[in-house]
């Protein structure tokens, strides 16, 4: 008797390839689905819903454009004077060194809110060439203002209606915090970071935050939300990472000071490659409590999720250890550095803001130590009594990665021959474990396997630099190793990043007995060396072309050493690409792929700036103040 003679259910048709599952209408609610099936619908579900929340993040990124468009409108027509941005008044102001601006201000020849409108018509000048402002602040006006209602009292303030700029990543209260991830949109913060409040204590008037590389990763300075920023420079070169934004707005005119992150060289290698001056203070001697490092061990708020369950933000970032992060500051010159850091460290207002910063004060008497005849009133009172009148400097020629261009290499013998005409004495130093230094650093850095950085990139366009970094930083321990030997050649710094080695606790451990064995080989090093700092190129080449930035990553390791070290350090640029540089770069070295990046990325790049980076000893940040002062008068006087 058949099934249909007996009258039960018809059977499901057999599912292919094999009839391992046979079932009737009756028992379909009650058997499994094939795991092929199973495996199957939950693809298709994730797919769609990964579709559909890039979607809905383009759509966000997408509003959010179209309203900054909207008030950018707004402010260059309430600032347009018959038509005009840069008036003769605006273009008088804008010529003054930092400097004369304060003392101008401080005696009333000039008021906050001139100062701030001239800043503000330039800055929108230069981020439609250079697309390097993601918004400017509302409330700049309002803090302008408020500072002349003050009065005297306000006018002796040391940063008395000078105009900054922010770092994306750093909260300005009201504005968001993105680091170029639409998921971020929408969240904007509910107070100032205690280092933007502490600068506005001093009278300083926040006025625009800068554009940065997605998740604050690479040499580029590009992400799908705020979009590529140019070098101001030459407009087809990468202004660097991760304060990219900065460096191009500082290094066009637009901003005096410029507040960003450095972790690898985040504002020394913008620096570098745009011409202009930073300074990476010892990691902890500046509050990092409302600054978003990227994963990397900021202070900053956990966001939540919107009302439809979906995540507006990364997971917070895990504190990581091993590679010290910090603010740092951009300007055209050290003075404009000095005063800022100075103000600030003398100043009781940021521990009160941030109470885990160690009360270190600023320290006149390291300044004025390499100086013998004192500073006089340079800078509106950094005047001091003398003290040692040289340093002892050793000199560092090469990169700790690569191999530094012709252009570069000729920059430290430059500075060697500017600080030895300063009075200091310079010999030669080769820091020892600083190949290994790095390795350190990116085992540090990704010792979560890329767990934060993967959230952070969940349902977002990515930018090309990041790449498949995330899911490469999570595959078992053997494809890593075996993906290090294939890339040996083509990426044979950047490789470190896939070793694994602190992705437990203990190799975490170790790898932290490891730094701490290498920082005392430096610091034994360095003591018998009788030093007081280091000179040693910035970065290994000239600012690269936007095409090549993709494919020289894990570049920073000239930079990022000191880092590990959390040893101060700054740049200052010293000179410029020369056709020479340009004909020596023929015999740079192509052994491997990784050298003819680096080759191909400089070609063409004569005229653009070069600078060099003094490194000193923890908290002993004024001395590198020092030299980074005395390297730039002494190439003021060669110009």
């Amino acid at each position: 008797m058949g099934l249909r003679d007996a009258g039960l259910p018809r059977p499901l048709p057999l599912p292919s390839p094999a009839g391992r599952y046979i079932a009737t209408v009756s028992e379909k609610a009650r058997l499994p689905l094939p795991p092929r099936i199973r495996m199957t619908s939950f693809c298709a579900r994730a797919a769609r819903y990964s579709s559909d929340q890039k979607a809905r993040f383009a759509r966000a990124a997408e509003g959010r454009q179209a309203a900054v468009r909207s008030a950018l409108d707004r402010l260059e027509g309430r600032l347009s004077e018959g038509g005009e941005l840069l008036t003769e008044e605006r273009l008088y102001i804008l010529s003054l060194p930092p400097s004369s601006l304060l003392q101008c201000l401080r005696e009333r020849q000039l008021s906050p809110t001139q100062v701030l409108r001239a800043y503000q018509s330039k800055a929108i000048v230069v981020t439609y060439r250079l697309n390097c402002i993601t918004e400017f602040i509302p409330q700049a006006e309002d803090w302008a203002a408020e500072l002349e209602g003050r009065g005297s009292d306000g006018r002796v303030l040391p940063l008395y209606g000078l105009p900054i700029s922010v770092q994306d990543s750093i909260d300005v209260q009201g504005l968001d915090s993105t680091l170029g991830l639409a998921k971020r949109l929408g969240r904007p913060a509910n107070r100032n970071a205690a280092l933007i409040q502490g600068l506005r204590r001093q009278g300083a008037v926040p006025f625009c935050k800068t554009n940065v590389p997605q998740a604050l990763l690479g040499i580029g300075c590009s992400n799908p939300v705020w979009g590529t920023t140019h070098n101001p420079v030459d407009t087809q070169r990468s202004p660097g990472g991760a304060s990219g934004g900065e460096a191009a707005l500082v290094g066009a005119g637009g901003s005096l000071l410029g507040v960003g992150v450095d972790t690898l060289g985040g504002v020394r290698v913008p620096a570098h490659f745009c011409g202009v001056t930073a300074f990476r203070p010892t990691g902890g001697r500046l509050s990092s409590l409302g600054v978003d490092l990227g994963g990397r061990g900021g202070r900053g708020r956990a966001i939540g999720r919107d009302s439809g369950g979906l995540s507006l933000s990364p997971p917070p970032p895990p504190v990581s250890v091993g590679v010290h992060s910090t603010p740092g500051f951009l300007a055209r010159d050290t003075i404009t550095i000095i005063t800022t850091l100075r103000a600030i460290l003398e100043n009781p207002d940021l521990t009160i803001e941030d109470p885990l910063i160690p009360p270190v004060p600023w320290r006149q008497d390291l300044l004025d130590g390499g100086l013998g005849g004192g500073l006089g009133d340079l800078g509106g009172g950094l005047g001091g009594s003398g003290g040692r009148g040289s340093f002892r400097i050793g000199v560092f020629e090469e990169d700790v990665g690569l191999p530094p261009t012709p252009g570069c290499r000729r920059a430290v013998a430059i500075s060697r021959e500017a600080l030895i005409s300063a009075g200091h004495t310079l010999v030669a130093f080769t820091p020892p474990g600083a190949a290994r230094a790095w390795g350190l650093a990116l085992a540090c850095l990704t010792a979560d396997q890329g767990a934060w950085l993967r959230g952070a990139l969940a349902g977002e366009a990515r930018n090309p630099g990041v790449g498949c970094l995330p899911e490469v930083l999570a595959m078992p321990k053997g494809i890593r190793t075996l993906l290090r030997w294939i890339l040996r050649d083509r990426a044979p710094v950047g490789v470190d990043s896939a070793t694994g080695k602190a992705s437990s606790s203990k190799g975490l451990w170790g790898v932290l007995e490891e730094r701490k064995r290498v920082v005392e080989e430096v610091l034994a090093a360095w003591k018998g060396a009788g030093l007081d700092a280091v000179i040693c190129p910035a970065f290994q080449m000239p600012a690269p072309k936007m095409n090549h930035v993709a494919r020289l990553f894990g570049s920073q390791a000239s930079p990022a050493v000191p880092s590990l070290y959390n040893f101060p350090c700054g740049v200052v640029p010293v000179t410029r690409e020369s056709d020479d540089d340009q004909e020596k770069l023929e015999d740079y070295p192509e052994d491997s792929p990784a050298l003819r990046n680096v080759k191909k990325a400089t070609e063409g790049a004569e005229g653009l700036p070069i600078a060099v980076q003094v490194v000193g000893l923890p908290w002993q940040d004024e001395i590198v103040c020092r030299l980074m002062l005395d390297l730039e008068l002494q190439m003021e006087k060669r110009h």
